[in-house]
């Protein structure tokens, strides 16, 4: 977006109508599509849990998200998964 908003300030309007136009028809969803496929198979959660953590992610913190939801969603996955034994111990 930041390429053509620069053409469209040297009057080249068209090809920054065009630049967008391929940005929101082919860049965008397969962004949308590969990232959460690739953070899944690296990370063995399922992508549409990912997918979640990506979107709240970003909703959450802004572009940092990108990379704290879906660690936060893994941690709390982790801790869903891990067996918690009790540290109390009564004595007879």
């Amino acid at each position: 977006m930041d390429h053509s908003c620069y053409l469209s300030r040297l009057a080249r309007i068209w090809d920054a109508i065009i630049l967008v136009i391929i940005g929101l028809a082919l860049v965008h969803p397969v962004d949308n599509v590969l990232r959460p496929a690739i953070v899944a198979s690296a990370t063995h959660l399922n992508g549409l849990l990912v997918l979640i953590g990506l979107l709240g992610g970003v909703q959450a913190f802004g572009v940092s998200g990108l990379l704290f939801g879906p660690v936060l969603v893994m941690i709390g996955a982790t801790l869903l998964k891990t067996p918690w034994k009790s540290t109390i111990r009564f004595e007879k």
